[in-house]
């Protein structure tokens, strides 16, 4: 436990790696290759026919982001498209 807070180290390291909410968020315009996890879909990603594959507003998660890239070989993606990034 840390001498100082009472909480035990491993908690105080975890802490230390959380991103402090309330950072500002840019648009930017990337293809999947760039995507990565914790951006926001500023836009929904289509097919080039139409169909939505992830609406907008949803975060990109490490889950999505691999099923997205399995599937960019046989899907064709609209891209670039926006996402908002945590700066």
């Amino acid at each position: 436990r840390s001498a100082d807070s009472g909480l035990p180290n491993v908690v105080i390291d975890a802490l230390r790696l959380v991103v402090v909410a309330g950072g500002e968020r840019v648009m930017r315009k990337l293809r999947l290759v760039d995507l990565a996890p914790g951006m926001l879909l500023d836009e929904a990603l289509l097919t080039r026919r139409g169909a939505c594959l992830v609406p907008a507003g949803r975060e990109v998660t490490p889950t999505l982001l691999l099923r997205l890239r399995s599937i960019a070989a046989d899907v064709k993606l609209i891209e670039p498209f926006r996402v908002q990034v945590l700066v």
